[in-house]
C-alpha cells in the first residue's frame, strides 16, 4: 500500500515539474494535481513525506498544502494550525528567495 501510494504521488510530483517548467502552473494542471491526490485519498502524513520536501518545487509544496487545507478538510485547531502556518512561512521564503531579487522590494 506504502509503495502504491508513493507511486502515485510520484506520478504527481513528476506531472507537476513537467507543467511548471517555466517555474508557473496552469491553473487547470493546478486543479489536476489536487484532484490526482485527492482520487488517491493520501493522508496528512503522506502528503507531508511526499510532497512537503525543501528539494521539491515550491509548487508542489503549494500543492499539498493547498489539498490539505480543501481536500483533507484538516481542522483548524491549534496543532494542525501551528503546522500549516508553519509551512505556508517557509513557502513564502522559498517563494521569495525564488522570485525577489531585491529584499528591498518586500
Amino acid at each position: 500500500m506504502h509503495r502504491e501510494k508513493a507511486g502515485s504521488a510520484a506520478e504527481v510530483v513528476g506531472f507537476v515539474e513537467q507543467c511548471s517548467l517555466s517555474e508557473s502552473i496552469d491553473v487547470g494542471d493546478y486543479q489536476k494535481a489536487i484532484e490526482d491526490l485527492s482520487s488517491m485519498q493520501l493522508s496528512f502524513e503522506d502528503v507531508q513525506m511526499f510532497l512537503f520536501k525543501p528539494k521539491l518545487n515550491v509548487l508542489l509544496n503549494l500543492v499539498g498544502l493547498h489539498y490539505c487545507i480543501f481536500c483533507l478538510e484538516m481542522p483548524v485547531s491549534p496543532p494542525a494550525l501551528y503546522v500549516l502556518s508553519n509551512l505556508a512561512s517557509q513557502l513564502f521564503l522559498q517563494f521569495r528567495k525564488m522570485y525577489v531579487a531585491d529584499d528591498s522590494v518586500l
